[in-house]
């Protein structure tokens, strides 16, 4: 049996345990909401920095690339369709003496 003194302990303490159960159930989604905070505002700070000389060379100089490798590509196949040898189309005398040889 529960003596009384242990009885009234424990329901005296029965609201910090429901609030304690409250805080262990929301803190994930704490955690997330301070990551997703930090990680917006650390965002937002390196969008507003002044890019470095380098850095951007280092875009200027992708876009660049991509532009010429488009390019070097469409030259490529310019030479490829040049190269092609074209079909050869049978004389026209030829089929013409095939016609008069099947009516014939």
């Amino acid at each position: 049996m529960i003596r009384p003194v242990d009885l009234a302990d424990n329901i005296s303490k029965a609201p910090y345990a429901d609030r304690v159960n409250q805080l262990q159930r929301r803190q994930p989604d704490t955690e997330q909401q301070t990551f997703h905070m930090q990680w917006l505002e650390k965002a937002a700070q390196e969008q507003n920095r002044p890019r470095k000389a380098e850095e951007n060379e280092r875009v200027r100089n992708d876009q660049q690339e991509g532009q010429s490798s488009a390019k070097e590509e469409q030259e490529s196949e310019e030479r490829r369709e040049a190269l092609r040898e074209p079909e050869e189309e049978p004389p026209k005398d030829d089929i013409l003496g095939n016609v008069v040889d099947m009516l014939a």
